[in-house]
């Protein structure tokens, strides 16, 4: 399989699944990326110290299937 372009999505949640905010939602190349979350939401909203979830898709560009995932419990403090 070609995983030279696909589309990624970054998302953070709080705890109670909600979305708050989307780093990324695009077409990338295969490579290393590093990426820095502000902590505010993506109306630009300061968000609480807490328990936050970072949730990574990637899918086939082509068939719009989901070839990796991957999420984790983050703290943000401030």
């Amino acid at each position: 399989q070609n995983i030279a372009s696909q589309h990624v999505d970054l998302s953070i949640y709080n705890i109670l699944g909600q979305k708050v905010s989307t780093l990324v939602s695009q077409q990338q190349q295969a490579g290393s990326y590093k990426i820095t979350w502000n902590g505010q939401s993506d109306k630009n909203i300061p968000l609480a110290s807490g328990i936050y979830i970072y949730r990574l898709l990637i899918k086939d560009k082509e068939s719009d299937k989901i070839v990796f995932i991957k999420q984790n419990k983050m703290i943000l403090l401030r």
